[in-house]
């Protein structure tokens, strides 16, 4: 084993209980092998693995955090939870902390007398430890930088305890919190309060003395860990105080603390306030279901709160799809959702809709596992027909990449921490939560797999699972193509089974577009919505032609005409006076109905003028050359059917050099 790596005795078990059992014919005695194709191992001797397919490895820290994320010391305690034989936080190593590791914040520990005891240091990396003054009696080799880097022997005591003692004696109330930030937080705000060292779960009996007779009360950290330490304490103190309570404060996130509470604007007034009208006796505190069971007097309004990315439609938590045959416009229309509520519902505030729906604001991360290039076009083309400006701060993420989410060894756990890692810089953009990710498509990201056996498809559905459960629950909805009959989706029947919604696409004879709610286990399904697919000029290329792409627009007729192609390219003077035209109507162009469209257009005289402007003849030529060159300009592209003319009113036709 690795000397270096006290944890390397434990890589084993660590891996199978991670990895699940290795692959038997790929393994030997002094190594194993995870996955289909034995692409993680892990070394028995050294205590290290190594993921050949990411080119990264390391020791059992490392593995951890590698599958589920955890940092800081977050590895260590995953294995105390899960029964690993682990030395106490108080052993520390025997040297002093590595030298990447510097201290941030060290607290006194101070007996009665006010003699210190021992520190608490907090490095950064997040971690702690604890060190104490040399003794006559230590080893010379013990003592480093004037500290011997270990608390074993030393009578442990609450933090602050002079001024424990001081406040128990004047009959002042007094809090027990989890960590010493949360002691000096209250203590700033003259709140007598104090901690036990080590932090949840290691209160031990040399604490219990310094409170009797105590008015105490407890607030508890918001995970299981600060609610079973919480109770440790209560259960330790209760024979010994004059009264003991226990208090959880309302609207902390996952694993917050009272810092959290204070810093969102809790004032000591209103903790008071909560301690006399919500704190509890040992005993007294409600019921709390492991699985979130709801009496019937709990269930009353619920639902009629339930939260919508779009209302009636998708929940802010689910699993949907848009499903459709090649063709028919299913990813248009789902990155117009896309955009829609990561952009619009934030631009239009209360008057965002979506085919009539309205929309919440939503942080969107969008895999495009196939025609990347296509998408970024897409993209483009919304911001330009919306003119958003201020980028930066709309969480919108495009993820243009292929996947694998069908295989162990693939791409789920790195894609898991890069969703949360989206979530946690969308939220410091925006304000706002990832709550919405698009796979395109789902046969992509099945990594060749059947999509019509079981077990490659329950296997895609698990892995949409973790997606849900590491973006705290956003709703995933993969784009999937129909059977060649366009009856139903295509693969095995386990996904629809899966689905909470799903969103059909269709392109009808006619040449115009519809979707349906095929399926919403909540609402009423079945109502259909009609689309056509809008050219939007990103730009031009070198050959005059418009470089477009595809726009979902609501209709409720479906009259649809395709702009006729041009025969060639333009002479230098044609082409200069079109380029001139679509930027003018795309910058400053009015909107009107014209020729069967609602189009983006500009008057003759203003193109002409735009042109006079912009030098379409040489500078100081005569009104009369730059009105024969306007219209010999305007004669070519009318006749290579490059632009539209109604009245006064004139417009460019796209020539597709993109079908998008």
């Amino acid at each position: 084993m690795s000397a270096g790596d006290a944890f390397a005795p434990h890589m084993e078990a660590v891996a199978r209980l991670l990895l699940g059992e290795p692959n038997t014919r790929l393994s030997s005695k002094s190594e194993l092998r995870f996955g289909k194709h034995g692409s993680l191992s892990v070394d028995l001797e050294s205590g290290t693995y190594y993921d050949h397919e990411a080119k990264v490895g390391g020791g059992v820290t490392h593995l951890i955090e590698a599958r589920l994320g955890l940092k800081n010391g977050g590895q260590i305690e995953w294995m105390r939870e899960h029964g690993f034989a682990l030395p106490d936080r108080d052993e520390a190593p025997r040297s002093a902390p590595a030298q990447r590791s510097r201290i941030v914040a060290t607290y006194d520990y101070r007996d009665e007398s006010d003699d210190l005891l021992f520190q608490v240091v907090r490095m950064e990396p997040k971690t702690f430890r604890q060190r104490r003054r040399p003794q006559p009696d230590d080893e010379p080799n013990a003592i480093r930088d004037g500290w011997v880097w270990s608390v074993k022997g030393v009578t442990l005591a609450p933090y602050r305890l002079p001024e424990l003692v001081e406040a128990i004696a004047s009959g002042h109330l007094v809090m027990v919190v989890e960590g010493e930030k949360d002691v000096d937080a209250l203590r700033l705000r003259g709140i007598p309060a104090t901690c036990n060292p080590m932090g949840a779960g290691k209160w031990t009996a040399d604490m219990d003395r310094h409170f009797d007779g105590a008015d105490v009360v407890i607030i508890r950290d918001n995970d299981e860990a600060g609610r079973k330490h919480g109770d440790l304490v209560a259960s330790r103190l209760a024979e010994r105080t004059q009264r003991v309570r226990v208090l959880d404060l309302p609207g902390l996130p996952e694993k917050g603390d009272v810092s959290d509470w204070l810093d969102a604007g809790g004032s000591a007034e209103e903790l008071f306030h909560l301690i006399d009208t919500t704190a509890k006796r040992p005993g007294e505190e409600p019921f709390r279901s492991k699985y979130g069971a709801l009496w019937l007097d709990e269930i009353l309004g619920k639902v009629s709160t339930a939260p919508w990315i779009v209302k009636g439609l998708i929940p802010s938590r689910g699993f949907g799809a848009v499903v459709g045959q090649p063709g028919c416009g299913k990813s248009f229309l789902a990155l117009d959702l896309a955009f829609s509520v990561s952009v619009l519902a934030i631009t239009e505030a209360e008057d965002a809709r979506w085919f009539g729906r309205r929309i919440q604001p939503t942080g969107v991360a969008y895999i495009a596992a196939e025609g990347q290039t296509g998408f970024v076009k897409r993209v483009e083309a919304l911001l330009k027909r919306y003119r958003v400006d201020n980028l930066h701060d709309f969480p919108f993420v495009l993820i243009p990449s292929n996947v694998d989410l069908r295989t162990d060894d693939g791409d789920t756990g790195p894609l898991c921490e890069e969703l949360r890692a989206i979530d946690r810089m969308m939220q410091e953009r925006s304000g706002i939560r990832l709550g919405l990710v698009f796979i395109d498509t789902l046969n992509r990201v099945l990594a060749g797999g059947d999509e019509n056996a079981p077990e490659d498809m329950g296997a895609l559905i698990r892995n949409c699972g973790r997606l849900q459960q590491a973006t705290n629950g956003a709703t995933i909805v993969p784009v999937h193509h129909m059977n060649a009959s366009g009856t139903r989706e295509r693969g095995h029947s386990s996904l629809r089974g899966a689905l909470d919604f799903m969103i059909e696409v269709e392109r009808l004879e006619d040449g115009g577009n519809r979707w349906k709610v095929a399926k919403q286990k909540d609402e009423g399904d079945g109502q259909t919505f009609g689309f056509s697919l809008k050219s939007q000029i990103i730009g031009m290329d070198g050959d005059g032609d418009a470089i477009t792409s595809c726009l979902i627009e609501p209709v409720d007729t479906r009259a649809f005409t395709s702009a006729p192609k041009s025969p060639g390219k333009l002479p230098p003077q044609a082409l200069n006076a079109y380029r001139i035209l679509f930027e003018h109507c795309d910058d400053r162009g009015e909107r009107r109905f014209l020729a069967g469209h609602e189009r983006s257009c500009t008057t003759l005289t203003a193109w002409q003028q735009e042109c006079a402007r912009q030098n379409l003849v040489a500078p100081g030529s005569t009104d009369d050359a730059l009105r024969k060159a306007f219209q010999r300009a305007m004669d070519t592209l009318r006749a290579q059917r490059r632009i539209g003319i109604q009245g006064d009113f004139v417009w460019p036709m796209l020539r597709r050099a993109d079908s998008s």
